[in-house]
């Protein structure tokens, strides 16, 4: 599965986490977690490694960007900074990870 994102910002933003979310598939119901826990992606970009991304790939922080990458590859500019976790496997062990000033 490959998700594609329009328009991310960082000029004119102090967003310090960009959280992306792909649905893989239609759940069948809309009604709880467990409905939607097996379908859905999450990934997670801090800020300073989205621009280390833009940096990497040539592209400019201060135009809005779009991303095109899939659980697990690192093939596109944004893929390798990206962290993903299914919903069902989400854990505040996982966030807890990602930055520790965040409690």
């Amino acid at each position: 599965c490959t998700f594609a994102f329009k328009g991310i910002r960082v000029k004119g933003t102090s967003w310090k986490h960009l959280f992306l979310l792909g649905r893989e598939r239609e759940p069948g119901g809309w009604t709880s977690a467990r409905d939607v826990d097996g379908c859905i992606w999450l990934g997670y970009v801090g800020r300073d490694r989205y621009k280390q991304a833009l940096k990497a790939a040539g592209k400019s922080v201060r135009k809005p960007q779009d991303a095109t990458v899939t659980p697990g590859s690192s093939r596109s500019w944004l893929g390798s900074a990206v962290e993903w976790v299914r919903l069902r496997d989400l854990t505040r062990a996982w966030w807890d990870t990602k930055d520790s000033s965040v409690n």
